[in-house]
């Protein structure tokens, strides 16, 4: 494998700064400052957005000698009933929060003068990361600077982080159209890290009209150190499997926290309007975004593969270093990578909705159980930007989905 070869794969797949830090565990059945970033990217267009995180505000939004980290626990289809109560109990608990989630379908979005947006074109939706949060208790957990927006949010009102609002266009005074819910406005665009690059931030006394309603993860304030908590917080729960984090070690303090939310998957890859069908998981993107994006292609060891442009260098990239060391037998199977579907029904959009993720010996790595994948090649793929889901809550040891760049 050439320098050269690895150089051009990163500058293709090097379009999202800083997102793809961890590749340890999310649930595969459960994916479950400053001024706002330029105009997003039309949704036809085949070069994706890129979204820069700010730099470390020094408000106090992070980790000092005077402040603990905060502690992020979830666990996959939602916190146990219990669980928030049980936490806030806790010695070690200063203060928490509880974030709940769930995808929702906007039919249209119309600007403060009343006009239509072209994204979703009629007939057609959006589907966006929504989440649900009580604004008093949440208010502590954001940026310093965002603490006012998320506290003063109200029924019938909406946030969105910068990623969201410079890929879907969005903006204050924007009036947002929910299918089968409520019509929000947008009252304010909030840094990705005060919201966890949620697309859709709604208050708890309108989340539920909207459908957002699933207790997706808790968010603590030690009272001492964190260590204490995270430990406690381990043992409410020890016959479910949980994951508690603590900030530093994750880029996003939210559920699925190994993988890009759909924010930065729609920033890299592009925002698409698509056609639900109705109790089914198959959806159907725009067609025009599909003709700009999605390319057939040939690939070391695979031979003709279907996926997003974007993602073409860094496959091609990772094949070929197995093929380069002799590793291509490691690869049984191909079982797919463009596939333009939910995670499960009324659930999420499948990473492979982009052809962002290919599925690599499935037929003995299916979903549940536990990976037989060689580490050679689940170390290779991640070395290419590609995260295993061999060790997510729920495993899926076949799938591999975008997280990053190439590392060296």
């Amino acid at each position: 494998m050439t320098r050269l070869l690895r150089l051009g794969a990163a500058a293709v797949a090097g379009i999202v700064v800083g997102a793809g830090a961890s590749l340890a565990v999310q649930s595969g059945a459960d994916p479950e400052a400053g001024p706002v970033p330029g105009p997003a990217t039309p949704a036809t267009a085949a070069a994706p957005t890129t979204v820069t995180p700010d730099p470390d505000p020094g408000d106090g939004t992070r980790p000092s000698a005077t402040r603990a980290p905060t502690v992020l626990a979830w666990t996959a289809g939602g916190l146990p009933a219990d669980f928030a109560q049980a936490a806030r109990a806790l010695p070690e608990t200063a203060a928490t929060t509880v974030v709940a989630g769930d995808p929702v379908l906007v039919d249209a979005v119309h600007d403060a003068g009343g006009a239509r947006h072209p994204s979703p074109p009629p007939g057609l939706v959006l589907g966006l990361d929504a989440i649900g949060i009580d604004p008093t208790t949440y208010g502590p957990f954001a940026a310093r600077r965002d603490r006012g927006a998320v506290e003063g949010l109200a029924a019938g009102q909406a946030l969105v982080g910068t990623t969201s609002a410079a890929v879907h266009g969005l903006a204050p005074g924007d009036r947002v159209h929910l299918r089968g819910g409520p019509v929000v406005e947008i009252v304010g665009v909030v840094d990705d890290r005060s919201v966890a690059a949620a697309e859709l931030v709604l208050p708890a006394a309108g989340a539920g009209a909207a459908g957002v309603t699933t207790p997706r993860y808790l968010l603590a304030r030690p009272a001492g150190a964190a260590a204490p908590l995270v430990t406690a917080l381990r043992a409410l729960a020890p016959e479910q499997p949980l994951r508690v984090r603590t900030e530093g070690e994750t880029p996003y303090l939210r559920s699925s926290d190994a993988v890009l939310p759909q924010s930065r998957i729609a920033a890299t890859f592009g925002s698409f309007a698509f056609t639900p069908t109705p109790g089914a998981r198959e959806l159907r993107p725009e067609p025009a975004w599909v003709d700009a994006n999605i390319v057939a292609a040939d690939v070391p060891v695979l031979g003709r593969v279907r996926c997003h442009r974007s993602l073409i260098p860094a496959l091609r990239g990772a094949l070929q270093e197995l093929a380069d060391r002799n590793l291509a037998g490691l690869v049984e199977t191909y079982d797919g990578c463009y596939n333009p579907r939910l995670v499960a029904v009324g659930g999420s959009i499948s990473r492979h909705a982009w052809g962002a993720a290919i599925d690599l010996n499935f037929g003995g790595n299916r979903t549940g159980f536990t990976s037989i994948q060689d580490p050679r090649l689940v170390e290779v793929m991640a070395r290419w930007g590609f995260a295993s889901g061999d060790g997510w809550l729920v495993p899926d040891p076949g799938h591999f989905e975008y997280v990053g760049p190439p590392r060296p």
